[in-house]
């Protein structure tokens, strides 16, 4: 953030002022930056590496990506170039690293190897992941306690796609951010997600096995442990949601106390289109059981079609 802010001042700047003055101008802005961490170090990671530590640069590429991710200081970020790679354990992405490709999604290839590891392909805990594809996970494609998506493909997970539901919490202030990601033939769920703060924009969510989109709130033990602090912002926007076999998109606040606030939801300029399930093919807002509470959802400017379910083909809200 500290590095955008610099750059955004900087064409300010030039954009407003010219010649000496501009020099001098500069000059300060570097002073000021002084002792700042406004440049993090990159590492990178190609098949033709020699992966010499810490990889800084593409001749001494690392050629495992957990190695690459675990060289980096708080900040770092690790580009990898066009490759398969298939995984022997969980990448592990914390410390604010971003884990991206040199040149998109259609380049790399991360196969989390099913049928050996039986587990997560990627964890993150504070992490960022952009413009990679994460294929056949053993569970979960993308396991996120507090983490950001963007510009990727997750495809054929044996569970989740990407999953941000934990309890009790591990991060209290957890957070998921997924933009113009395509998560597709999930297991189960195509995103599913408990944390505090979540946003989903421009992606595509199709032929999962059960819901596109789900988010959960426990307020009592009876549907396993209390999530504290609760569910606090969840905005679906921009994005296709289509031929997922559980409803397109699901709200569940288990066991809801009238005492809690309900929960602001906002579904908006969406498509969602082709789905199925028992209540709510498109949208089934608190589906669950007469134990559960509606969620408070609000749609906008939504257009949902040809979607089909025992009961509310399209949306279905339970009041009680």
């Amino acid at each position: 953030m500290l590095l955008y802010g610099v750059f955004g001042i900087l064409k300010k700047v030039k954009s407003s002022i010219s010649g000496q003055d501009c020099r001098l101008r500069l000059a300060l802005l570097a002073v000021l930056s002084l002792g700042r961490p406004v440049f993090a170090a990159t590492h990178y990671v190609s098949p033709s590496g020699l992966h010499l530590t810490p990889f800084t640069n593409w001749v001494d590429a690392a050629t495992n990506i957990q190695m690459a991710i675990n060289a980096c200081q708080f900040g770092d970020a690790v580009v990898i170039t066009d490759g398969v790679y298939v995984l022997t354990s969980t990448l592990n992405v914390t410390n604010d690293v971003t884990l991206r490709s040199e040149n998109g999604r259609q380049a790399v290839l991360i196969n989390g190897n099913a049928p050996i590891l039986g587990s997560d392909a990627v964890l993150l805990n504070f992490g960022v992941l952009d413009g990679l594809t994460i294929s056949n996970a053993g569970r979960h494609g993308v396991k996120s306690e507090y983490g950001a998506v963007y510009n990727c493909l997750i495809t054929h997970s044996a569970s989740v796609g990407i999953d941000s539901y934990t309890t009790p919490r591990l991060v209290t202030n957890s957070s998921l951010f997924v933009t113009n990601t395509i998560v597709r033939k999930s297991g189960t769920n195509g995103i599913f997600t408990c944390a505090v703060n979540t946003r989903i924009s421009d992606c595509i969510i199709t032929e999962s096995g059960s819901s596109g989109v789900y988010l959960r709130q426990n307020d009592a033990a009876g549907a396993g442990a209390i999530q504290i602090p609760r569910v606090s912002n969840f905005v679906l926007r921009a994005s296709l949601i289509s031929s997922n076999s559980n409803s397109g998109v699901a709200l569940g606040v288990y066991y809801y106390d009238p005492a809690n606030p309900v929960i602001p939801i906002l579904i908006e300029d969406c498509l969602i289109e082709d789905n199925v399930g028992g209540r709510g093919g498109g949208v089934a807002d608190s589906f669950k059981t007469a134990s559960d509470a509606s969620s408070g959802a609000v749609l906008s400017r939504c257009t949902i079609r040809r979607n089909t379910a025992d009961n509310g083909g399209g949306v279905y809200l339970r009041g009680d």
